[in-house]
């Protein structure tokens, strides 16, 4: 069976599970977007790679700003990845959830984790720009409901019973 290579690849990476996230900075406003794509690379240094589309209104501010932080969202934060996914206008993102600041990064307080970073590098590759992001401070929320993306919609995570 013969498929044509792009659509066969784009309907295998909706089947990939991811975390969401709200990759955020301050650059002069407040800037920030919805990321689903992103993975952690060393334990030594801590660091973060993040991909971003070029087509992305944040895109551009990535390559003046320092520093960013990463806020792994939470099952009952799924409107604020709407909000962060264009859902409102970028002049009103940051009107949904709370969010403080640390030295100047932006941060949502209640999510699973938020990962502050520098940014390292960036690489264009294809329609994305790839950061690698240096970690220099993490705080990690005591509950476990991660909001997961799939095949287009959020999903939870089910607890697999341990084989007996």
């Amino acid at each position: 069976m013969t498929v044509e290579l792009q659509p066969a690849f784009r309907t295998a990476m909706r089947r990939l599970a991811s975390s969401v996230a709200i990759v955020a900075l301050h650059d002069q406003v407040l800037r920030g977007m919805t990321a689903t794509s992103l993975v952690s690379v060393t334990m030594d240094p801590p660091t973060l790679l993040i991909c971003v589309n070029r087509s992305a209104s944040i895109h551009a501010h990535l390559r003046v700003a320092r520093e960013m932080s990463v806020n792994l969202l939470s099952v009952a934060q799924a409107s604020i990845a709407d909000a962060f996914a264009g859902k409102v206008s970028p002049d009103e993102r940051f009107r949904h959830g709370e969010w403080q600041d640390c030295d100047g990064i932006p941060y949502l307080v209640g999510a699973q984790a938020n990962v502050l970073c520098r940014i390292a590098s960036l690489t264009v590759v294809g329609s994305h720009t790839m950061i690698l992001a240096e970690v220099h401070r993490v705080s990690v929320s005591d509950s476990l409901s991660p909001l997961l993306y799939c095949d287009g919609g959020y999903r939870a995570i089910a607890q697999v019973p341990a084989n007996s």
